[in-house]
């Protein structure tokens, strides 16, 4: 199930992102939450995904200008899913940005894995929409 959400206002005084469409991609409903809010309200249209197998399909789908990663196992499919997201051979004309964020893992793991930037969690807003927008910008 992919859910969509988004602010009819986004805040004044910050930068509309080139593009404003993120994937959140974590089974952990808080997690999505709080991340969801964070970024609605700095003017951010997020969809989530909660289901490894699908992130591919979505990122396809929606065309993401960022995809955010909830990756707390370091295990196998996440890694692919992160592969395959980032290929150029993939199945994305566009391949996104990956933030993968995480409680366990390490900045250097996640980048050594493909992913363009790294955010240990918890953070609170101001970090990691400072991380989103930082990502985002570099990805163009």
């Amino acid at each position: 199930v992919v859910h969509h959400h988004q602010v009819a206002h986004p805040c004044r005084g910050s930068a509309a992102p080139e593009n404003p469409r993120v994937l959140l991609a974590s089974p952990n409903v808080n997690l999505v939450r709080i991340l969801k809010t964070y970024l609605v309200q700095s003017g951010f249209d997020v969809f989530s995904v909660a289901e490894p197998d699908r992130i591919e399909s979505e990122a396809e789908r929606l065309q993401p200008g960022l995809v955010v990663m909830d990756a707390d196992s370091d295990d196998e499919e996440t890694w692919k899913v992160l592969a395959n997201l980032r290929s150029d051979e993939g199945q994305l004309a566009h391949p996104p940005p990956v933030l993968v964020v995480s409680t366990r893992l390490s900045r250097d793991n996640a980048l050594s894995k493909g992913a363009v930037d790294f955010l240990e969690l918890p953070a609170d807003y101001g970090a990691f929409i400072q991380v989103v927008k930082s990502v985002g910008s570099s990805a163009r």
